[in-house]
């Protein structure tokens, strides 16, 4: 998607609602155990989730395609460290550089190849032991496009112009292949004007 699809939809963002993130709370026993890195907040979007994370007592690092989003988050909260890039052309941290990294709803627009290299990406800034914890669009969420558009790819489609992937349990295992898989579950997100399903997905860094 352009960076201009995302600056406009960020751009009608009103207020912001860290009770979206209450999702969180059942990892809550995992994220106490990174009180000495920051947690990568990857594809952080409207920021729920950052500050959430931040009214819990995280460093958090907040990151998004958008700089809309970002200028927009740190005018809503000045504890909001960010970080402007597109994930497609790599991370920019170090290796080790943290226990947690959360990817709620942004790993699912690219290309498999695409996708392999991100989470390979992910898996690189990592210490060893650490976890990703991320939400995927599932293959049953038909209120937002699940089977529709163009098919680029297995599960992947072209939807108005835009591109999203969808994910069942085998894609999601063969993604993670090389990884613990701790946590594989279907969800119903109810914040937004439909019910979305997704998966609920947290592995660990062998």
């Amino acid at each position: 998607m352009s960076m201009q699809y995302w600056n406009n939809m960020y751009r009608s963002i009103e207020k912001i609602n860290p009770t979206d993130s209450i999702w969180l709370n059942q990892y809550k026993d995992l994220l106490s155990e990174t009180k000495e890195k920051p947690i990568i907040d990857l594809g952080c979007g409207s920021g729920s989730d950052s500050i959430y994370l931040l009214n819990n007592g995280y460093s958090v690092i907040s990151c998004d395609f958008s700089k809309e989003i970002l200028d927009k988050l740190v005018d809503f909260d000045s504890r909001i460290n960010p970080r402007h890039f597109d994930i497609q052309n790599g991370l920019p941290f170090k290796g080790s550089r943290a226990y947690i990294v959360l990817a709620s709803l942004s790993l699912h627009y690219f290309t498999w190849e695409k996708t392999e290299k991100i989470v390979s990406e992910i898996k690189r800034v990592l210490e060893p032991g650490g976890y990703v914890i991320c939400r995927l669009n599932s293959v049953n969420d038909i209120n937002y496009g699940a089977g529709k558009g163009i098919k680029i790819e297995e599960n992947f489609y072209e939807i108005e112009g835009y591109y999203k992937r969808f994910f069942d349990k085998p894609t999601i295992e063969k993604l993670f292949s090389c990884w613990e898989i701790t946590v594989l579950k279907e969800s119903n997100i109810s914040r937004y004007e439909k019910a979305k399903k997704a998966w609920e997905v947290v592995v660990k860094k062998p």
